[in-house]
C-alpha cells in the first residue's frame, strides 16, 4: 500500500501495488510526493526567522529541502546552478519540547537564542550528529538574549541592510508554511503569487516587553 501526503499533512493519494509493480511505480510516486512538498515561495531571502526546530518536525531539525541547506555544507552566496531558495541568514528561536534536547540542525542557522542553548542536551545532539555523519548540523551559531537582538544583528550583517530592501520571512517551522510573515520588500511578489493571499497590511515587527516575538498564529 502506497501513501502520499500533501503540503498540508493530509493524505493525497492511496494506491495498492502488486509486488511486481513496486519497482516501476515507486520512483513515480516519489516524484509525485516531492512535487507536493511544502516550499518557501521566494527564490532569495535575506533573513529567515524560524520559530522552532525539532526532531518531531524533521530528522534534521528543520527540513533541508525547505531551507536549501544541507548538513554536509551549504552555499555562502547565491548560485544559479543550485535549487532555490537561497537564504543569507537564518535565525532559529526555539527547540520543540518533543526533541528532548536534541537540537540537530541548529548548525544550519547563523543565529539563535540563549534560551534555546539552555534547552540543549549535548549528549543527544552529539550522538545524533556523529551517527548521521553530519557534524555541521551540531555547530552552535551566535546566541542572543532576545529575539530583537538576534534580528538586529542578522540584519546588520547583511550585504545590503537597507530596511526598505531587506527581504525577511518568518515561519513557525519548516512543516508549517501555511502562514508567513514577510517584510514590505516582498509585498510585490506576494501580490502576484497565485498561492499567497495577504491577511493584513504592513506593520512593524511586534516584540514584547522582554524583546521577544509573540507566537506566530
Amino acid at each position: 500500500m502506497a501513501l502520499i501526503e500533501n503540503g498540508e499533512h493530509a493524505t493525497a493519494l492511496v494506491e495498492s501495488l502488486a509486488a511486481d509493480a513496486i519497482t516501476q511505480r515507486e520512483p513515480e510516486l516519489c516524484a509525485e510526493a516531492a512535487a507536493m512538498m511544502p516550499s518557501l515561495p521566494f527564490e532569495e531571502i535575506d533573513l529567515l526567522i524560524v520559530d522552532q526546530i525539532g526532531k518531531n518536525i524533521s530528522g534534521t531539525g528543520m527540513d533541508t529541502n525547505t531551507i536549501g541547506r544541507r548538513g554536509s555544507g551549504y552555499r555562502l552566496v547565491p548560485d544559479a546552478e543550485v535549487a532555490k531558495p537561497f537564504i543569507w541568514r537564518i535565525f532559529v528561536r526555539s527547540l520543540t519540547p518533543e526533541s528532548c534536547g536534541n537540537a540537530i540542525g541548529i548548525g544550519l542557522a547563523e543565529a539563535t537564542t540563549e534560551r534555546l542553548l539552555a534547552d540543549i542536551d549535548t549528549d543527544a545532539l552529539h550522538t545524533n550528529s556523529i551517527t548521521s555523519r553530519s557534524v555541521l548540523s551540531a555547530k552552535l551559531p551566535m546566541a542572543f538574549d532576545t529575539d530583537a537582538a538576534a534580528v538586529q544583528a542578522m540584519l546588520a550583517s547583511l550585504p545590503d541592510d537597507d530596511p526598505a530592501k531587506v527581504r525577511v520571512v518568518r515561519i513557525r517551522d519548516t512543516l508549517s508554511l501555511g502562514l508567513l510573515e514577510v517584510s514590505a520588500a516582498l509585498s510585490a511578489e506576494v501580490e502576484v503569487h497565485p498561492a499567497l493571499h495577504p491577511l493584513s497590511k504592513d506593520e512593524p515587527m511586534q516584540f514584547d516587553d522582554s524583546g521577544n516575538l509573540a507566537v506566530l498564529d
